[in-house]
């Protein structure tokens, strides 16, 4: 295996730092029992009312947490995965497979928690910056050959 740069294990330290937020989130948003206070404060009502209501909806809503947790615990692993083994070694399918997943689901978290104003938003944005830095920092290890 060839040696790898500063760069790339920096980057591989950021990674592994958004991977493992990625699957804290994940499944604390998996075992909730009810939506988390912020999505709460945005529908202006309490779970209880919720259930009161609409049943369903209560299911639903968190039917949806628990599956978007199932995402970032997944999205996690692949992060973990792609970093420890390709990334280090510089492959450049694995800066291609990694820039796209993890950016959809960060842009996606972005765009919700900016949208009901939930407090982890500065977190998310951190994250967001830490993981694209991890991604552009490198770049020449990946494409800078031919």
């Amino acid at each position: 295996m060839p040696e790898v740069g500063t760069r790339v294990r920096g980057s591989i330290v950021l990674l592994v730092l958004v991977a493992a937020v990625s699957c804290v989130f994940g499944i604390v948003y998996f075992f909730a029992s009810e939506p988390m206070p912020y999505h709460l404060a945005f529908i202006g009502m309490t779970f209880e009312e919720i259930r009161e209501v609409n049943p369903n909806l209560a299911a639903f809503l968190l039917s949806l947490m628990k599956s978007f947790g199932v995402s970032l615990v997944a999205i996690g692993i692949l992060a973990f995965g792609v970093a420890f083994y390709a990334f280090r070694r510089a492959e450049r399918w694995a800066w291609l497979a990694l820039l796209p997943a993890v950016s959809i689901v960060l842009a996606d978290l972005l765009r919700a928690s900016f949208f009901i104003q939930a407090p982890v938003r500065w977190l998310i944005l951190f994250l967001t910056v830490l993981f694209l830095a991890a991604m552009l920092v490198p770049i020449k290890a990946f494409f800078g050959r031919s």
